[in-house]
This record gives structure tokens, C-alpha cells and sequence, in this order.
């Protein structure tokens, strides 16, 4: 009697990349309206794909904001539901399933999850070194990986990128609009560009390292 064992090729494995904005609102981005900021990397971005209208964070604040993304738990259950906190011991995220599965895994920027057990990412620092993000993204092409590019933009203190125009940018009705308010708004457009400055860069990467497709 002859057992023949069926072979099946092994399906190709995706790589992922999430991209997080840090205090963003989404009604500040070209594609969504806004009238002022400037966001064409994003808004490529945007007509590449699709596009979620309907989604809801369970915890608005930093912390369990990303604990819910990473591990698909509401933050009550997971025990991280104040800020500048952690979920509980043996919690399992994306990083954890995918790191298992064979993935390389790794974080770069801005961290602000724990336990490490529970997070078990290669950190990787630099707001906008992408040479050190290529280097993990080729570091082994017979690897999969999965990364999360969680920029530190638009966080105050409102530093980095464009200067605009204060007296030039529309203050909408829910805010007072006076030279403070203008002048924060300004700046915090600035770091929204940034911000797709990161975004344009991280494209090119990809194109670069032929992932686009992957």
C-alpha cells in the first residue's frame, strides 16, 4: 500500500508596515478636507487604498491607544487602561503572534507600551533616519517582517517642519480664534507635514527595497 503525502507550496508571507501619527487630529490632513495643511504623500497614499471611515479607538489617550492597537484588546481588559501604563503579565500583541510565526519584528520611535515580554520588538531609534529602517527592512530576504513606524509628529512641543502663515490658516468654529490659537495651529500644521515628509520617505523605501507589491 502506497501513502502518498500531498505537498503544498508554501504561500508567500506579507511583510506589514504601520505608520502612527502622535496627536494627530483627522480632520488636519489634505485628503480629508482640511484647508490649510499640506499632506501630498498621504494624500497618495490615501488614493492607493482604502480607506476606513467607520473605526473607533476604545482609549483616546497615548498609551492605551497603542496597547489596543497592538494587542486587539479593549484597554480594561488588558489592564492597560490609564496612561503611561502596561497591560498584565503574559498579555500577547502583533509583535508576539508574528515574532512566533517567524516574522522579524522590530519598533522604531516612539515606545510608550509595556511589559517588554509582552512587546518583544527590536527598538529602533531616529525620528527620520530611514538608513537604520532599510537596513532591518533587508537585513534578511528569506525573513518576513513586520514593523511599526510610530513617528513622534505632531507631538508639542511644536518644533519641526514648513513654517505657516498664522494670520493665513482658518481656526475652525470649535476653537477661539485669537494670535495664540493661531500661532499653536500654525506650528502644529508644521509638524503635521513632517509627518508626511516621514510618510513620502518611507514609501520611497519600500519602492527602494522592492516591497512595494509585498
Amino acid at each position: 500500500i502506497a501513502v502518498v503525502q500531498p505537498i503544498f507550496a508554501a504561500e508567500p508571507r506579507p511583510n506589514f508596515l504601520i505608520i502612527i501619527a502622535d496627536d494627530l487630529c483627522w480632520r488636519d490632513l489634505g485628503y480629508e478636507g482640511s484647508p490649510d495643511v499640506k499632506t501630498p504623500n498621504l494624500d497618495k497614499l490615501h488614493s492607493e487604498s482604502m480607506h476606513l471611515r467607520g473605526m473607533f479607538n476604545p482609549a483616546t489617550s497615548c498609551s492605551p491607544t497603542r496597547h489596543a492597537l497592538y494587542t486587539g484588546l479593549y484597554p480594561i481588559r488588558s489592564g492597560a487602561y490609564p496612561n503611561h501604563t502596561r497591560v498584565y503579565d503574559g498579555t500577547k500583541s502583533l509583535f508576539s503572534h508574528l515574532k512566533e510565526a517567524g516574522y522579524r519584528v522590530a519598533l522604531q520611535n516612539k515606545e510608550h507600551v509595556g511589559p517588554k515580554p509582552s512587546f518583544p520588538y527590536e527598538h529602533i531609534d531616529g525620528a527620520d533616519d530611514l538608513a537604520v529602517t532599510r537596513s532591518f527592512v533587508t537585513r534578511d530576504p528569506n525573513q518576513p517582517w513586520f514593523m511599526v513606524f510610530a513617528s513622534n509628529d505632531p507631538h508639542s512641543p511644536w518644533t519641526r517642519g514648513p513654517v505657516y502663515d498664522p494670520a493665513k490658516i482658518t481656526v475652525p468654529p470649535y476653537l477661539h480664534d485669537n494670535e495664540t490659537t493661531r500661532d499653536l495651529l500654525a506650528k502644529y500644521f508644521g509638524e503635521i507635514s513632517k509627518l508626511d515628509e516621514q510618510v513620502g520617505a518611507l514609501m520611497k523605501m519600500l519602492e527602494d527595497t522592492k516591497h512595494v507589491e509585498d
